[in-house]
């Protein structure tokens, strides 16, 4: 509720919002460790390998790890690791040696997060849109490109004549006001071709 312009009366009436804005509200007792992953042979450009290889570790760190999430060479958890931890696994027939790097340790407070402004502190901005974006993937929506948007492919609908269909999605990110944290939630849509590339070549020539 707002308090909007004055009415003829001199007094003020009250107003309901409707926005696409949900605040956050973060125990200042949370605390989050930051740690850097080394994986050899080296692939930290590779996000897609990157994913593969937590999946095929998955067990193995939520029992070391509890509560974690990951960013391409970066691991947030709830944790304090006193030591690096070391894990071998096969992805793609391609063994691989990963560490995480306890001496890369960085620590983020709850009560840091709830004071601080988001654009003067890029972890705390890296670590909210991470877990917006963990909590998407784990969802039935398909994120289609490296942006934090997720579309509803069950839901896609044709454009007669056009080739194309209309997914509906979503888009979302945290932002940090004066007011405390909020993730912003944009509906958004997606054309994308009914045609296989090999269709697109033979009209082509």
């Amino acid at each position: 509720m707002v308090s909007a312009a004055p009415c003829g009366g001199g007094g003020f009436r009250k107003t309901t919002l409707l926005t696409n804005q949900f605040k956050l509200r973060l125990s200042q007792d949370l605390n989050v460790y930051q740690y850097e992953v080394v994986v050899k042979p080296d692939h930290m450009s590779d996000t897609f390998i990157m994913q593969g290889i937590f999946k095929q570790i998955k067990r193995k760190v939520d029992t070391i790890l509890g509560l974690y999430v990951t960013s391409v060479k970066m691991v947030f958890t709830t944790t304090d690791l006193d030591e690096s931890v070391e894990i071998k696994t096969n992805f793609k027939g391609i063994d691989y040696d990963i560490c995480i790097n306890a001496d890369t340790k960085n620590f983020i407070s709850g009560r840091s997060m709830t004071g601080v402004k988001m654009e003067d502190h890029s972890i705390m901005h890296t670590l909210l849109n991470i877990i917006v974006k963990q909590a998407f993937r784990e969802t039935d929506l398909r994120q289609i490109g490296r942006q934090p948007r997720f579309f509803d492919i069950s839901k896609a609908v044709d454009i007669e004549g056009s080739g194309l269909q209309a997914c509906p999605g979503f888009r979302a990110s945290a932002f940090n006001y004066t007011s405390g944290l909020a993730i912003v939630l944009d509906s958004i849509n997606k054309f994308i071709s009914t045609k296989s590339c090999l269709e697109r070549i033979h009209e082509i020539q």
